[in-house]
């Protein structure tokens, strides 16, 4: 799907990195799109050991810290650098549309469909949704789920990653 976000627009422009880089950091954390949306540069910690963001804002109403794997933080590290030669420092909002424009919800909604047909994703049965941002949340709890021969101490730590109460409320 990464490669897909090429079709947007010219490669290596603010919209291409822009989905590009949330369609990796989501599939990487399970962040949910709208926490990703509301990322600012300084809700980056990726000098931190370990690099982390700061989600602020969530579905629950906390706050929490989001573990990022060192090639992820490399990866938004890069796409700062690129970001930053497009627009600067400004605004505060992690990812854009535009310089200037921040990257809203309906608009990425919009793109995504885009990006899921230039991807080849195939349609759902008919009837069922998808696929959606929220595939990739699912996408990258599947990847780090405990098993059930796994201790209840690695349940209890994904939760908190992916700021859910339980496991099955990761929705």
């Amino acid at each position: 799907m990464q490669q897909a976000t090429r079709t947007l627009s010219e490669p290596g422009s603010l919209k291409q990195i822009t989905f590009e880089t949330l369609i990796g950091l989501l599939a990487a954390t399970g962040l949910r799109i709208g926490e990703a949306l509301r990322l600012t540069l300084g809700d980056l910690h990726l000098d931190h050991e370990p690099p982390h963001l700061e989600i602020r804002n969530t579905k629950f109403g906390k706050s929490r810290f989001v573990p990022v794997h060192p090639s992820t933080a490399q990866h938004l590290r890069l796409y700062l650098d690129k970001r930053r030669g497009i627009v600067g420092d400004r605004p505060e909002a992690l990812f854009l549309l535009r310089p200037k424009k921040p990257l809203q919800y309906p608009s990425a909604q919009a793109y995504f469909r885009q990006i899921v047909r230039a991807a080849g994703v195939p349609k759902n049965a008919p009837g069922r949704r998808g696929p959606l941002w929220h595939s990739l949340r699912h996408y990258a709890e599947f990847r780090t789920m405990p098993s059930r021969s796994r201790p209840v101490q690695r349940q209890f730590e994904l939760t908190a990653v992916v700021g859910a109460r339980v496991v099955a409320d990761s929705a």
